[in-house]
């Protein structure tokens, strides 16, 4: 992925008491950019390529994200998937 938008951002603010969620902000990304989300802060992450998008996701403290990604669906990796990661060994 060289150079222009690759991914969409999106952030959201929920008005207390009230179950409507309204966006915020929406950030452009590429390939090598970082965020930082604040913590309860409701956002998506949206793949508008027709590549793979691989992302290292961080959270602290845990909150239970490890055992909601170890909850999901599993996946197998296929080639393409470990060609990536062989990069990183």
């Amino acid at each position: 992925m060289e150079g222009g938008d690759h991914l969409i951002y999106r952030t959201y603010a929920k008005e207390q008491n009230v179950r409507e969620i309204h966006e915020l902000a929406t950030i452009s990304l590429k390939a090598g950019d970082s965020l930082l989300v604040r913590p309860t802060g409701i956002h998506e992450i949206q793949n508008i390529e027709t590549n793979r998008l691989y992302a290292l996701c961080v959270m602290v403290p845990n909150e239970n994200f490890s055992e909601l990604i170890r909850s999901g669906i599993p996946e197998e990796l296929d080639e393409e998937d470990l060609q990536v990661l062989s990069h990183f060994s």
